[in-house]
C-alpha cells in the first residue's frame, strides 16, 4: 500500500506503463498523488493532456513531496538527476527511491541520495506495457521488507513480480529485459517463413506469435523442462527434426528424411571416393566403422555414425569433388531407442565434381 504521493522522473514507454499500473492496479492511487518529469515543455504538456496528470520538467518539484521516486531514466543520467535533486534538499525527508535503470547498482544510487533513503532496484521488461511483464526486484542495504512491498505493489499490475539477490541483475537484465527482443526476431523469422510458403503475412504473424506464446504457456503450466516439451513434438524421422538448424551447410532432403548423421569421420580435403572404411570416434570414444557407397542418385550411403553425446555428423562435398564432416550437436540423450533404429543408414547426397 503506497501512502502519499508518487514521483516518476522519466515518464517515457516504461514511465507510462508504471504510471498505468498505479491507476489499474487493486488499490489505484488518485490521479493527484502522481506527478511525473520529462526534458521539453512540450511533451510535458502533450503527457498531461493525455495521461490527465500532471507531468512538468521539473525534477526537485516533483520529488520534494513525494513518499515514492521511482526513477526512469536513462542509466547515463541517473546518478547525475538524483545528485542534483539531492543537492536541492528535495530528498532529506526520506523517500523510497525505486530504480528500473539497467547497470546501475544500489550502492551507486545510495552514495548519492543519502542514508535516509532506502533504495530497491527493479528490472521489468516492456510487455509491461500490457500487463504481461516481468518484473525482478532486488533491495538495497536499507530496504526492509516494507520497502519491498511497496515495490511488489507498484510492479504487480505490470505482470510478474520476483525477487532475486543483486548479483544476478547482469544476467536478469540479458535475460528477461532484453529477451523480448529475441522473442520478436523468432515471430519474425517463423512469419518469413510462412510468407514465403505462400501464407498470408497476418496470418503468418499470428500463427508464429500464438505459437511461441502457446509454448511458453506449456513452460509456466506444466513445469516440465523444455526440453521434455520439445521431445514431444520433435518424432523420430518426422518434420520437426528436419528443420533443426546445423551449425554449416544446408539441408538436403535426403539428410533431412534421415534426421541428420554421417557414415564414417571425413577431414577437410577427403575425396568422395576416398571413403570407404572411413571411421570416426563419437563423444563417448565409441568407434564406428563402415563402408559407404555411392548409388545411382548421387548419394553415399553407410552406417550411421556413432549416437553418443554431439557425434552426429553429415557429410558435406564442395564444387571440387571433396568432402567434409559436419557435426550437428544432438545429444545422445535427446535421441530415443527407435531413433536409434532409424538412425542406421542415412543416404548423404555428394555434388559431382
Amino acid at each position: 500500500m503506497i501512502d502519499g504521493r508518487v514521483a516518476i522522473l522519466g515518464v517515457g514507454t516504461m514511465g507510462e506503463a508504471i504510471l498505468h499500473g498505479l491507476r489499474s492496479g487493486s488499490t489505484p492511487i488518485p490521479r493527484s498523488a502522481v506527478r511525473g518529469t520529462v526534458r521539453s515543455a512540450p511533451r510535458a504538456a502533450e503527457l498531461s493532456k493525455k495521461l490527465k496528470v500532471a507531468i512538468g520538467t521539473d525534477n526537485v518539484a516533483a520529488v520534494a513531496s513525494a513518499s515514492v521516486v521511482i526513477v526512469s531514466l536513462k542509466p547515463l543520467n541517473v546518478v547525475r538527476v538524483l545528485g542534483e535533486v539531492a543537492a536541492a534538499g528535495a530528498l532529506e525527508h526520506g523517500p523510497l527511491v525505486i530504480s528500473i535503470a539497467a547497470g546501475v547498482r544500489t550502492e551507486d544510487i545510495e552514495a548519492v541520495v543519502g542514508p535516509k533513503c532506502p533504495v530497491v532496484r527493479a528490472m521489468p521488461n516492456t510487455p509491461c506495457a500490457i500487463g504481461k511483464g516481468t518484473i525482478v526486484l532486488t533491495g538495497g542495504r536499507r530496504a526492509r521488507k516494507k520497502h519491498l512491498t511497496i515495490a511488489h505493489s507498484i510492479f504487480r499490475p505490470l505482470g510478474e513480480t520476483l525477487e532475486l539477490e543483486e548479483r544476478h541483475f547482469d544476467t536478469v537484465t540479458g535475460l528477461s529485459g532484453s529477451g523480448p527482443a529475441f522473442g520478436y526476431l523468432m515471430v519474425e523469422s517463423l512469419a518469413d517463413g510462412g510468407v514465403m510458403m505462400g501464407l498470408p503475412r497476418d496470418v503468418a504473424i499470428r500463427l508464429a506469435a500464438r505459437t511461441l506464446l502457446g509454448a511458453a504457456e506449456m513452460v509456466l503450466a506444466t513445469g516440465a523442462h523444455p526440453a521434455a516439451l520439445k521431445d514431444e513434438v520433435t518424432t523420430p524421422a518426422g518434420c520437426t527434426i528436419a528443420g533443426y538448424p546445423r551449425p554449416r551447410g544446408r539441408q538436403d532432403p535426403e539428410h533431412a528424411r534421415a534426421g541428420g548423421g554421417a557414415g564414417g569421420e571425413l577431414r577437410r580435403g577427403t575425396r568422395p571416393e576416398q571413403v570407404g572404411a572411413a571411421s570416426r570416434r563419437g563423444a563417448t570414444g565409441a568407434r564406428a566403422r563402415g563402408t559407404m557407397k555411392r548409388t545411382r542418385d548421387g548419394a553415399m550411403h553407410g552406417p550411421a555414425s556413432h549416437l553418443g553425446g554431439f557425434s552426429f555428423g553429415r557429410l558435406r562435398g564442395d564444387h571440387s569433388g571433396r568432402a567434409e564432416t559436419v557435426r550437428n550437436p544432438i545429444p545422445r540423450s535427446r535421441i530415443s531407442g527407435r531413433a536409434k533404429e532409424r538412425f542406421q543408414h542415412v543416404a548423404l547426397p555428394i555434388p559431382r565434381s
